[in-house]
């Protein structure tokens, strides 16, 4: 069974505005066509397999790195105990998250 694509908010946004129409075959010409106006134009990030397979099988909003690791806090804060190397593995983990990488930390 084919996954369901992962896409940025900022697309979810936009497949928002075409999918309640009901005309898939419609909407995949136009992909094809390409987007030329708001709030539409973050369509033409997909292409033309991604674009079905959102209106066929469906999507999911990917979260940020921001989003992800805001999450992780939440689940977290209740049992956060601040030790030295606590300290140090949390900011190797954020920066992991965010793809940086540091000397002498992580690289």
């Amino acid at each position: 069974m084919a996954e369901k694509v992962k896409i940025s908010r900022e697309v979810a946004e936009a497949l928002q505005t075409v999918l309640p129409n009901g005309n898939i075959s419609g909407c995949i010409e136009k992909h094809v066509r390409g987007w030329d106006y708001e709030p539409k134009l973050p369509l033409n990030k997909l292409s033309t397999e991604e674009f079905a397979r959102c209106c066929l099988i469906g999507y999911e909003i990917e979260e940020t790195p921001e989003e992800q690791l805001a999450s992780v806090y939440q689940r977290n804060k209740g049992s956060l105990i601040l030790t030295n190397e606590g300290l140090a593995e949390g900011i190797k983990f954020t920066l992991e998250m965010l793809n940086i990488k540091i000397k002498g930390i992580n690289e």
